[in-house]
Protein backbone atom coordinates (compact mmCIF):
# COMPACT_ATOMS: atom_id res chain seq x y z
CA UNK A 1 0.00 0.00 0.00
CA UNK A 2 1.00 3.55 -0.58
CA UNK A 3 0.98 6.72 1.77
CA UNK A 4 -1.01 9.84 0.57
CA UNK A 5 2.14 11.38 -0.91
CA UNK A 6 2.81 8.62 -2.83
CA UNK A 7 5.75 6.81 -0.35
CA UNK A 8 5.37 3.39 0.84
CA UNK A 9 3.03 2.49 3.91
CA UNK A 10 5.31 1.12 7.15
CA UNK A 11 1.91 -1.00 8.21
CA UNK A 12 -0.45 -2.79 7.11
CA UNK A 13 -3.98 -1.83 8.62
CA UNK A 14 -2.18 -0.42 11.81
CA UNK A 15 -0.79 2.25 13.05
CA UNK A 16 3.75 2.19 13.72
CA UNK A 17 4.70 1.52 17.12
CA UNK A 18 6.80 4.99 16.43
CA UNK A 19 4.10 7.18 16.21
CA UNK A 20 1.72 5.44 19.13
CA UNK A 21 4.89 6.08 21.85
CA UNK A 22 5.63 9.39 20.61
CA UNK A 23 1.66 10.30 20.59
CA UNK A 24 1.59 8.95 24.18
CA UNK A 25 4.91 10.96 25.02
CA UNK A 26 3.25 13.78 24.18
CA UNK A 27 0.21 13.11 25.82
CA UNK A 28 1.37 11.73 29.16
CA UNK A 29 4.96 11.92 29.30
CA UNK A 30 5.92 8.43 29.79
CA UNK A 31 4.56 5.48 28.54
CA UNK A 32 1.80 3.35 29.96
CA UNK A 33 0.07 -0.49 29.76
CA UNK A 34 -1.34 1.12 26.41
CA UNK A 35 1.74 1.78 24.58
CA UNK A 36 3.44 -1.32 25.82
CA UNK A 37 0.73 -3.68 25.14
CA UNK A 38 1.71 -2.78 21.10
CA UNK A 39 5.10 -4.52 21.81
CA UNK A 40 3.18 -8.11 22.53
CA UNK A 41 3.27 -11.00 20.16
CA UNK A 42 0.86 -10.53 17.31
CA UNK A 43 -1.21 -13.52 17.99
CA UNK A 44 -2.58 -11.32 20.94
CA UNK A 45 -3.93 -8.70 18.58
CA UNK A 46 -4.22 -10.49 15.21
CA UNK A 47 -1.95 -7.64 13.37
CA UNK A 48 1.57 -7.61 11.94
CA UNK A 49 4.34 -5.19 13.68
CA UNK A 50 7.83 -5.11 13.79
CA UNK A 51 9.47 -4.34 17.13
CA UNK A 52 11.44 -1.02 17.93
CA UNK A 53 14.74 -1.22 18.28
CA UNK A 54 16.75 0.35 20.94
CA UNK A 55 17.87 4.09 20.07
CA UNK A 56 21.73 4.42 20.08
CA UNK A 57 22.38 6.08 23.17
CA UNK A 58 20.42 2.93 25.37
CA UNK A 59 22.68 0.63 23.27
CA UNK A 60 25.57 2.56 24.38
CA UNK A 61 24.43 2.80 27.68
CA UNK A 62 23.65 -1.06 27.40
CA UNK A 63 26.79 -1.96 26.38
CA UNK A 64 28.55 0.17 28.69
CA UNK A 65 26.71 -2.31 31.29
CA UNK A 66 28.38 -5.24 29.87
CA UNK A 67 31.31 -3.81 30.02
CA UNK A 68 31.28 -2.84 33.38
CA UNK A 69 30.07 -6.11 34.80
CA UNK A 70 32.31 -8.00 32.80
CA UNK A 71 35.65 -5.86 33.95
CA UNK A 72 34.59 -6.03 37.80
CA UNK A 73 34.08 -9.91 37.56
CA UNK A 74 37.07 -10.31 35.68
CA UNK A 75 38.95 -8.73 39.07
CA UNK A 76 37.42 -10.86 41.52
CA UNK A 77 40.09 -12.45 43.78
CA UNK A 78 40.48 -16.01 43.47
CA UNK A 79 40.45 -18.78 45.35
CA UNK A 80 43.98 -19.28 48.10
CA UNK A 81 46.01 -22.11 47.05
CA UNK A 82 45.99 -24.38 50.14
CA UNK A 83 48.11 -24.56 52.73
CA UNK A 84 50.87 -27.38 53.13
CA UNK A 85 50.60 -29.58 55.96
CA UNK A 86 53.22 -29.63 58.38
CA UNK A 87 53.65 -33.92 59.33
CA UNK A 88 53.21 -34.92 62.96
CA UNK A 89 55.98 -36.18 64.83
CA UNK A 90 56.68 -39.53 65.26
CA UNK A 91 54.84 -40.14 69.01
CA UNK A 92 51.52 -37.83 67.80
CA UNK A 93 53.42 -34.58 68.58
CA UNK A 94 54.03 -31.72 66.52
CA UNK A 95 57.46 -30.57 66.99
CA UNK A 96 59.54 -28.05 65.16
CA UNK A 97 63.54 -28.44 64.91
CA UNK A 98 65.00 -26.21 67.63
CA UNK A 99 61.87 -24.52 69.30
CA UNK A 100 61.34 -24.52 73.27
CA UNK A 101 58.77 -26.71 73.45
CA UNK A 102 56.02 -26.74 76.30
CA UNK A 103 55.66 -29.67 78.11
CA UNK A 104 52.93 -30.61 80.53
CA UNK A 105 51.69 -34.24 82.14
CA UNK A 106 51.44 -36.47 85.05
CA UNK A 107 51.81 -39.92 86.35
CA UNK A 108 51.72 -42.07 89.31
CA UNK A 109 54.88 -44.22 91.02
CA UNK A 110 55.76 -46.98 93.43
CA UNK A 111 59.65 -46.88 94.80
CA UNK A 112 61.76 -49.62 96.19
CA UNK A 113 64.33 -49.14 98.88
CA UNK A 114 67.90 -50.50 99.25
CA UNK A 115 69.40 -48.41 102.31
CA UNK A 116 69.90 -44.62 100.50
CA UNK A 117 69.25 -46.02 96.95
CA UNK A 118 65.95 -45.52 96.05
CA UNK A 119 64.39 -47.20 92.40
CA UNK A 120 61.24 -45.56 91.20
CA UNK A 121 59.12 -46.85 88.37
CA UNK A 122 55.56 -45.43 86.81
CA UNK A 123 53.81 -44.52 84.14
CA UNK A 124 51.43 -41.62 82.84
CA UNK A 125 51.15 -39.17 80.09
CA UNK A 126 52.28 -36.28 78.78
CA UNK A 127 52.67 -33.88 75.62
CA UNK A 128 55.38 -34.78 73.30
CA UNK A 129 55.88 -38.53 74.68
CA UNK A 130 51.86 -40.13 75.04
CA UNK A 131 51.38 -42.57 76.86
CA UNK A 132 54.91 -42.83 78.92
CA UNK A 133 57.08 -45.06 81.29
CA UNK A 134 59.40 -43.39 84.15
CA UNK A 135 62.04 -45.14 85.70
CA UNK A 136 64.87 -43.65 87.96
CA UNK A 137 67.60 -44.36 90.63
CA UNK A 138 68.27 -41.87 92.76
CA UNK A 139 70.29 -41.42 96.55
CA UNK A 140 68.54 -39.88 99.30
CA UNK A 141 70.24 -37.38 101.80
CA UNK A 142 68.00 -38.41 105.16
CA UNK A 143 66.66 -35.22 107.09
CA UNK A 144 67.89 -32.73 107.66
CA UNK A 145 69.07 -32.33 104.53
CA UNK A 146 66.30 -34.68 102.71
CA UNK A 147 67.46 -33.96 98.80
CA UNK A 148 68.31 -36.30 96.25
CA UNK A 149 70.00 -36.92 92.73
CA UNK A 150 70.10 -39.68 90.46
CA UNK A 151 69.21 -40.08 86.62
CA UNK A 152 65.57 -40.93 85.24
CA UNK A 153 64.73 -42.79 81.86
CA UNK A 154 61.19 -41.52 80.30
CA UNK A 155 60.22 -43.93 77.21
CA UNK A 156 57.72 -42.57 75.36
CA UNK A 157 54.76 -44.32 73.70
CA UNK A 158 56.64 -45.16 69.93
CA UNK A 159 59.68 -46.44 72.19
CA UNK A 160 61.91 -43.00 72.26
CA UNK A 161 64.02 -42.37 75.66
CA UNK A 162 64.05 -39.23 77.01
CA UNK A 163 66.74 -38.73 79.55
CA UNK A 164 67.14 -36.42 82.36
CA UNK A 165 70.12 -35.75 85.52
CA UNK A 166 67.69 -35.19 88.22
CA UNK A 167 67.64 -32.97 92.16
CA UNK A 168 65.04 -33.05 94.49
CA UNK A 169 64.57 -31.83 97.94
CA UNK A 170 61.51 -33.01 99.86
CA UNK A 171 59.43 -31.28 103.04
CA UNK A 172 58.45 -33.76 105.36
CA UNK A 173 55.18 -33.79 107.34
CA UNK A 174 54.28 -37.49 108.47
CA UNK A 175 52.86 -39.72 106.84
CA UNK A 176 53.90 -37.75 103.33
CA UNK A 177 56.81 -36.13 102.19
CA UNK A 178 56.40 -33.05 99.35
CA UNK A 179 59.06 -33.33 96.57
CA UNK A 180 60.20 -31.17 93.96
CA UNK A 181 62.47 -32.15 91.43
CA UNK A 182 64.11 -30.48 88.73
CA UNK A 183 64.99 -32.25 85.34
CA UNK A 184 67.48 -31.58 83.50
CA UNK A 185 67.31 -33.22 80.09
CA UNK A 186 70.64 -34.82 78.50
CA UNK A 187 69.31 -36.13 75.49
CA UNK A 188 67.84 -39.58 74.61
CA UNK A 189 67.46 -42.16 71.75
CA UNK A 190 65.10 -41.66 68.58
CA UNK A 191 63.76 -38.20 68.01
CA UNK A 192 64.89 -37.02 71.63
CA UNK A 193 68.69 -37.95 70.58
CA UNK A 194 70.06 -34.02 70.84
CA UNK A 195 66.64 -32.71 73.37
CA UNK A 196 68.05 -30.20 75.66
CA UNK A 197 65.34 -28.60 78.10
CA UNK A 198 64.58 -28.63 81.65
CA UNK A 199 61.44 -29.98 83.19
CA UNK A 200 59.96 -29.27 87.26
CA UNK A 201 58.34 -32.76 89.17
CA UNK A 202 55.93 -31.66 91.97
CA UNK A 203 55.13 -35.18 93.76
CA UNK A 204 53.44 -36.03 96.64
CA UNK A 205 54.89 -39.39 98.35
CA UNK A 206 53.39 -41.76 100.52
CA UNK A 207 56.11 -42.23 102.94
CA UNK A 208 54.68 -45.99 104.33
CA UNK A 209 52.98 -47.33 101.26
CA UNK A 210 56.01 -45.89 98.76
CA UNK A 211 53.43 -44.51 96.34
CA UNK A 212 53.13 -41.18 95.02
CA UNK A 213 51.47 -39.17 92.19
CA UNK A 214 52.71 -36.34 90.45
CA UNK A 215 52.92 -33.40 87.80
CA UNK A 216 55.02 -32.18 85.30
CA UNK A 217 55.59 -28.73 83.87
CA UNK A 218 58.38 -27.47 81.26
CA UNK A 219 59.73 -26.84 78.07
CA UNK A 220 61.86 -29.62 75.36
CA UNK A 221 63.98 -28.36 72.57
CA UNK A 222 64.95 -30.52 69.44
CA UNK A 223 67.28 -30.31 67.03
CA UNK A 224 65.61 -32.43 64.15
Amino acid sequence: MQSADGGPRAFSGATPIGCVVCEKRKTSGGLDDTSMDLARPAAQHGRHFEMARPSGGHMRSLLLGICLVTSACSQLPSAPASLPQQPLASGGASAVAGSDLPFKGEFSATETVAGALHHLTGEGEATHLGRFTITASFNVMPPPHASATGTTTWTASNGDHLLTSTTGTAVIAFPTATITETHTIIGGTGRFADASGTLIVERVLNIQSLESTATVTGSLSLSH
